[in-house]
């Protein structure tokens, strides 16, 4: 696989996983396990905006529309999430997910 193969896969991959489309353990049981974003943390405003670039370069319209879509409802004009995060003094945490919410107020934990 060339450099540039490997680049649009990763982007591809990343997409998928953004938009529903696969799950993150989808793409790393396939043989093309390239990501362009860290799927260990919670989705990134400026990830987003990246893999959005690359594909505004490259005319891939339909995916840039999805993920605007997705920046629209999870994203802020700032870049800031959205929805409120936990502001507990002490969080508690029952159970814990790719995006843990704190069990007392219900709301997302965030780093």
């Amino acid at each position: 696989m060339t450099e540039q193969q490997k680049i649009h896969v990763a982007m591809i991959n990343s997409f998928n996983v953004i938009t529903g489309k696969a799950t993150v353990d989808d793409v790393l049981d396939s043989n093309v396990a390239l990501f362009s974003h860290n799927f260990n943390e919670e989705l990134d405003f400026d990830a987003v905006m990246f893999i959005l670039k690359y594909f505004s370069d490259i005319d891939m319209f339909e995916q840039c529309a999805e993920l605007k879509k997705i920046i629209h409802n999870t994203f802020d004009s700032n870049g800031k999430y959205r929805d409120k995060s936990c502001e507990c003094p002490y969080p508690s945490i029952k159970e814990y997910k790719s995006i843990t919410e704190c069990n007392s107020c219900n709301r997302k934990i965030r780093r």
